[in-house]
């Protein structure tokens, strides 16, 4: 369920990242999905059209192509839309994981 917003924060959804600097993290800000993956350390950022509206419920979909390096969200069963992302590789060693929670 959405609910209101932290001023200049952004709502964590989940991420991870392994010990080398890999990984991924989805969450929201300014009532936008944003999606960043990291590949050894270096960041890259894709922000979704979809807009969430304060206290409704969603179903989120994530899909990530590796051959493509596209990435969809679904909402509600429909297609929001796409951005170009590079796939993280998969984890190596500790990785540590985070579900839910402001920044």
């Amino acid at each position: 369920r959405m609910e209101e917003e932290r001023e200049e924060g952004k709502y964590n959804l989940f991420s991870f990242v392994d010990q080398y600097g890999s990984g991924a993290q989805y969450y929201i800000k300014n009532n936008h999905l944003h999606a960043r993956t990291l590949v050894s350390g270096s960041a890259k950022v894709g922000e979704f059209k979809f807009v969430f509206q304060k206290g409704r419920w969603y179903s989120l979909g994530i899909t990530h192509s590796k051959s493509s390096e596209s990435l969809k969200i679904y909402a509600n069963g429909e297609l929001s839309n796409a951005v170009s992302l590079p796939y993280p590789p998969p984890a190596k060693g500790r990785v540590q994981y985070s579900v839910g929670g402001f920044h």
